[in-house]
């Protein structure tokens, strides 16, 4: 039996599932570990981090999730 623990996008909060065929992209950035479900989500996030600085970005999208 595959185990699969569920993890969700950094940037849109969809559901990314890890195990044997994980489809997830985890991407460190600002010594900072973040799970992806698309490419387009990290080069998204990693825009809008740039312009709204890390802190600020980090709280805004976690109380939106």
């Amino acid at each position: 039996m595959l185990r699969k623990d569920k993890r969700s996008c950094a940037l849109c909060g969809k559901t990314v599932a890890s195990g044997e065929h994980d489809n997830g992209i985890v991407e460190i950035i600002d010594d900072e570990t973040f799970t992806f479900d698309r490419a387009d989500c990290v080069l998204m996030f990693r825009k809008f981090r740039s312009v709204y600085g890390p802190s600020l970005f980090n709280t805004t999208i976690m109380s939106l999730q």
